[in-house]
Order: structure tokens, then sequence, then C-alpha cells
């Protein structure tokens, strides 16, 4: 029996096909596809945040090197190497200039992509696909962005100090001369005679190539060369006995000039010979412009590794994509309290503002008076009770463009009302962020929050948490309950003065009254000096019983 009992239980444990282990699977399954489609909203907001920067620095940084390579094919067709004393520098700093603006124009381009919409609001497809596509086709030239001159400058200066700050040289922008060290010869290694390298120089050589390339054209392929700069060949027809390019350097390697020059102590100059990592394609470019006597200018389309002072086009790129260090809206020291009452006067659209906040901030810029709207009294008026003062200048340091009438006699008399109270009678929503529940919960069962609210209250409009900061939160929180508390306790106010007694109507004075005026002046003097008299003669009586004759008398003292 109690096998029985024991496979009974056992028979009921077991569960059927179908019935709690396939509910099991799809909770799993369930559970899995929603922590994918966490995982995958995570990753879209995160590359959703690093999309424009991305852009951004690629499009920049793109853009420099179209900008440095434009300058160096203008100096090619310019014949105007690195080693030009004046133009190759000159031209130089001016291909920096070009590919920052060029970089910078880029870079706010590529940032618009991300905040720009090509459709107004009125007529986007409603459609998702629909409009990405319409995005996808609009070309960029055609998202209402112009070039701005000022800016452009601005980044062409600020493009030039980065390069220079970094240590770049603005003449190895330039082509390289075969016969002249090139533009990327950074580091080179003393050279003994016009023998060829050692293998212990071969091998340094072998590490300056791995990092900077050939000093000619900057390649990093093929086996490394020691190029002699200036080359033998140079330097042989300087020193050879027959009659070479320089007719003056081979007089002065005469024995007989040589003797006078040691002795007038004029020593020849010495050539020093320097050793170049170089790619053998330049080496064979190299041998025969020396043989024929021509002129050989390369160009080095490759940026040089390591080196910091060509990133300043990224920098400048990337300049367009930070914060400014304004206000939104252009106020110094204005606050959220103040564009909610600036929103409700008119300065700006009840949906953000943002186009009109940085058209506001570029004409701030050019030293103009700004887009905002003018002042909306009418706005202005609901925000303030009744017959209370309305103080302009509490709400914009600007002169106001349409000035309220002064009330009529006759109305009703004018109150005083502190600011607090004037903006907690005001219509302007009060922004609620999304953690404030309780307060919420206690509005709908009939309690009062800070925004002293009912059953029957409005729902207020609420805003994103990442929009509105802790800090933020709690200002506004402080700000309205001080707008309660002044509302529910106004200012004292003005107490009526006790007016006189109404006495009979005197008419004009006339002469008689003024010298009946002027006798009883008199009377009234000589009354007053007669009362004084008196007291003076009480008190010298009092003096005189006490025993005082008028004179000093030591023992009165104690």
């Amino acid at each position: 029996m109690a096998r029985k009992k024991g496979g009974a239980a056992q028979q009921e444990a077991v569960p059927e096909p179908g019935g709690e282990v396939a509910l099991g699977a799809e909770e799993r399954q369930r559970q899995l596809a929603e922590a994918m489609a966490v995982a995958r909203r995570a990753a879209r907001a995160g590359l959703l945040k690093v999309l424009p920067f991305g852009t951004q620095l690629l499009a920049s940084g793109a853009a420099y090197q179209l900008g440095i390579t434009a300058a160096q094919i203008v100096g090619y067709c310019l014949r105007v190497s690195c080693r030009t004393p004046v133009l190759g520098p000159a031209l130089g700093m001016f291909g920096v200039g070009f590919a920052s603006a060029l970089a910078g124009q880029a870079g706010a381009h590529a940032r618009a992509l991300f905040l720009r919409d090509p459709h107004p609001p009125s007529a986007a497809p409603a459609d998702g696909a629909a409009r990405a596509r319409a995005r996808a086709a609009a070309p960029w030239w055609r998202l209402g962005q112009s070039v701005d001159r000022d800016e452009a400058l601005f980044d062409a200066a600020l493009g030039i100090l980065i390069f220079k700050a970094a240590g770049g040289r603005f003449s190895s922008l330039m082509p390289s001369d075969l016969a002249a060290p090139g533009a990327l010869a950074f580091e080179s290694i003393p050279a003994v005679g016009n023998d060829y390298a050692s293998p212990g120089v071969r091998r340094e050589l072998a590490r300056i190539f791995r990092r900077d390339g050939c000093h000619h054209c900057g390649s990093h392929r093929g086996p490394v060369i020691g190029d002699h700069m200036p080359p033998n060949k140079l330097v042989l027809q300087r020193r050879g006995p027959g009659l070479g390019l320089d007719l003056g350097l081979w007089l002065q390697e005469l024995p007989l000039v040589k003797q006078v020059r040691a002795l007038a102590g004029h020593a020849p100059p010495r050539i020093r010979q320097r050793f170049y990592p170089q790619c053998q394609r330049c080496s064979y470019k190299q041998a025969s412009a020396l043989r024929h006597g021509r002129r050989v200018l390369v160009l080095h389309v490759r940026l040089p590794r390591q080196r910091v002072e060509h990133l300043a086009g990224v920098f400048v790129g990337l300049r367009h994509g930070a914060p400014a260090l304004e206000p939104r809206g252009g106020d110094a020291g204005c606050g959220a309290a103040r564009r909610r009452v600036g929103r409700a006067a008119g300065w700006e659209a009840e949906g953000g503002g943002a186009v009109e906040e940085e058209a506001e901030g570029a004409a701030q810029r050019r030293g103009s008076a700004g887009g905002r709207r003018p002042l909306n009294w009418a706005a202005l008026s609901l925000a303030v009770p009744p017959g209370a003062v309305a103080l302009p200048s509490l709400l914009s340091p600007s002169a106001p463009s349409e000035p309220p009438q002064p009330a009529s006699r006759g109305r009703t008399p004018t109150r005083l009302v502190s600011p607090f109270a004037a903006a907690a009678a005001s219509p302007l929503p009060a922004w609620r962020s999304d953690d404030d529940d309780s307060e919420e919960e206690e509005g709908a069962r009939g309690g009062g929050g800070f925004n002293g609210g009912g059953a029957d209250q409005t729902p207020q409009p609420r805003m994103p948490p990442q929009v509105l900061s802790g800090y933020t939160r709690w200002e506004a929180s402080r700000r309205a309950a001080e707008a309660a508390a002044a509302a529910a306790q106004p200012w004292p106010q003005p107490q009526p003065q006790p007016q006189p007694a109404a006495g009979p109507v005197r008419g004009p004075l006339s002469e008689g009254d003024g010298y009946a005026f002027a006798r009883a002046r008199a009377r009234s003097h000589k009354a007053a000096a007669a009362a004084g008299s008196a007291a003076e003669e009480k008190q010298r009586a009092a003096a005189a019983a006490a025993g005082f004759d008028g004179h000093f008398t030591p023992g009165l003292m104690y």
C-alpha cells in the first residue's frame, strides 16, 4: 500500500507533457526576449550618442586631409618646394588655414545632419520609413546652412595656432625636392664620407623608416636606403678638379688658393653629410634627376604617423559640436523661471525655440540686435493680477517695446503685490518631474501639494527627467513653495490716515487779522516769560531756605 501510495504520489508529481515544462520554457523565452530588447535599446541609445561625434570626427579629418593635399598640389604647380626660403612657409601656412576652415565647415554640416530636420513638422510624413528615405535623399547643401565667413576665419586662425603650438613646420606641407632633405625629414644620422651606411647605421635608419617613412614621399614600403644629404654627386662636383657648375668652389680647392686662405685665416667650408631614410623608388628618381641635372619635386600625400600637429583639423571640427559657454537664450544669468516668463511674454515659442536661440546666439556674435521677439504685454497682463503694479524691469533687462498705459482715475485703487504672489497667480505651467508621484497622489486624494492642488486640479505638463536636473527640480519646488506662501499672505496694505475734523470755513485773511495774530503772539511770549521768572524766583527761595548764599561751600558736597 505504501508503494502504491508512493507510486501514486510520484505519478501525481510527474508533469504532463505540454504543461508546466512548456510554460517554463515560454517564460524563459519571454525573459530572454525582454533582455534582448533592453540590450538593443541600450545599444541603440549609446550608438545615437556616439554616432554624431564619430561622424563629425571623420568628416573633419577627411576635409582637413583634402585641404592639405590641395595646398600641396598648388605648391607643386607653382614649383615651390619645402626648401624654398619664403614662399614655402607662406604657402604652407595658407594651406593649414584653408584645411582648418574646410574641416570646421565639414564638422558643422555633419552636426547639422543630426540636429536639423529637412521637413517642417506640419509637412513631415506620417510614415517613419518614408521620412527616413526623404532625409537620406535630401542633399547636405539643402539643409539651409550657409557658410559663415566669420566662423571660417576663426577656424582658420585656430587651426594655424594649434598646428604651430604642436611643433609643426609650415614648409613641411610643400612638395619635397630630391636634391635636398625632404619635407618629412624629422631625424637623421651623421655620415662619415661618401661610403655606404654600416650595418649599425642601417638598423637605426630602419627604425626611423618604420616610424616616419621615406623623408621625400613618406612611403613605408620596400627596403630602406641610406640617402646622403647633400648627395654625393653634388659634393664631388664641388670638390672635383674639373670645371664644374660652381667655378668659385673649384678655385677654392686649388693648392695655392688653399695656402693663401689658410694664411689669411679663412679655412674652406667643410661640407657635412647626413644619412636620411629613403625608399627605393625615390632613390631611382634621385639618381636620374642628378644624372640629367634636373629639379624634380615629389608629392607626399600620406600624413606622417605620430605627428600631433595634423590633428588640428579634427579639433577645429569638433569645436562645432561643443556646448556653448553662454546660457541658453542669450541672457546672462537667465534661469528657468525667467525663460518661462519670457515664453509667456512671447519671447520664444512653447515648443522650445532651439532654432531661435541658435539664431540669436549667432546674431549676438555678429554684433546685431538678435532674433528676440518684441515684448508681449497682453500675455504679461494675464500673469499679473488686476490692479497690481507691473514691473517690467524684473522680467527683462531690456527696455519694453510697448509700455503699459497708466491707470486712469476712478478705477480700482492700486494695491501692492509681491513678485512671488504675481508669479503664483501666473497661468504659466509649473514643470514637474516624473518622480513627484507622492505629490500627484496627494493632489488626486484632495490634499494640497506645493502647487495647492486638489481633486479638480488641472494636470500639469511634464518635463523629461533627463532635461530637468535634480538641482532644477529642487529650485523649482522651492520657488513654487515661496510663491504659494506669498500668495497666501500678501503684502500689508497701507492704512488710511485719519483726516482732521472739518471746522468753519474761513475766508481770506485781511490786514487786521494779521495785526491781531501778531498781538496774540506777543501776549503769549510775555506770559511765557512771566512764568519763567516766577519759576526762577521759586528756585532762589528754596536755595535760601537751604542755607545756600551763592558762594561755594565745601561742606555742601558731603
